[in-house]
């Protein structure tokens, strides 16, 4: 089974697609576009990467201290 796997960070977009025994098959990092969503970044990125069979995002949580989104 191959994995997609997402860590959307602050400054750039980490792709990489692992296969059965967690090789590394792809690997791409995306700059995070200025004043944009990304949108058309992450569809490039995408574009070409084929078999994906789950796809698994990373969330990091800011702690006790920021209940929700968008709450600083």
């Amino acid at each position: 089974m191959r994995v997609l796997t997402v860590n959307a960070g602050s400054s750039s977009l980490k792709l990489r697609v692992l296969d059965e025994d967690d090789s590394l098959v792809i690997e791409c990092d995306v700059p995070a576009p200025a004043g944009e969503d990304g949108t058309a970044a992450v569809a490039g990125a995408l574009d070409g990467i084929e078999g994906m069979e789950a796809v698994g995002h990373r969330v990091v949580h800011g702690g006790g201290g920021v209940p929700g989104p968008g709450a600083h």
